[in-house]
């Protein structure tokens, strides 16, 4: 979402990326590989981004952000928390004092380390596990994933639509949602 110095186009990105949201009426986004370093957050004319990355000098990779319509932004209780560079949370409480709990991902690869795979769904099961019961919760993001069609084994987590077989990660994922959430 931002450019270097060496290239022509402007350094903020997330203007374009403000419009469209605008155009589509989209009021929460959860986006990946946004290319942001560090922690932060910038206020554009119609949407807040909050974000979490890699620190400036590591190579650029994962990072997750969240775009939010700017009126509910200035209602949050608390801005989104970034557990790392590939997860973050928020908590939005409703007008019927009720809260829901999204979790923005991007997991790994397949062709990265099983052991950097495995800590990434651990990880996210920690952050699961400790969302409230009374939440709603919405996970979104980029996993990186295919669960196949095994609606028989997984009937809670599939639909009768999959094709082809669990990959690696497809089965990483199958296993967080095991967890009765």
């Amino acid at each position: 979402m931002l450019d270097t110095d060496l290239g022509d186009r402007p350094h903020r990105r997330t203007a374009p990326i403000d419009l469209e949201l605008e155009n589509t009426n989209i009021d929460i986004a959860a986006l990946q590989e946004t290319r942001l370093s560090g922690e932060g957050q910038l206020r554009e004319a119609r949407r807040t981004y909050f974000w979490k990355g890699c620190p400036v000098d590591h190579r650029k990779r994962a990072r997750v952000a969240f775009a939010i319509r700017n009126d509910l932004a200035s209602r949050l209780a608390e801005s989104p928390r970034g557990v790392s560079e590939r997860i973050m949370t928020l908590r939005i409480t409703t007008s019927h004092n009720r809260n829901i709990t999204i979790i923005n991902v991007y997991a790994p690869t397949m062709n990265y380390p099983d052991e950097e795979k495995e800590a990434f769904y651990s990880q996210l099961k920690d952050i699961i596990a400790n969302v409230p019961a009374v939440d709603k919760l919405v996970l979104l993001g980029a996993f990186n994933a295919r669960v196949g069609h095994d609606y028989n084994t997984w009937s809670p987590v599939l639909g009768k639509f999959g094709k082809g077989n669990p990959s690696s990660n497809g089965e990483l994922l199958l296993c967080v949602r095991s967890l009765n959430w």
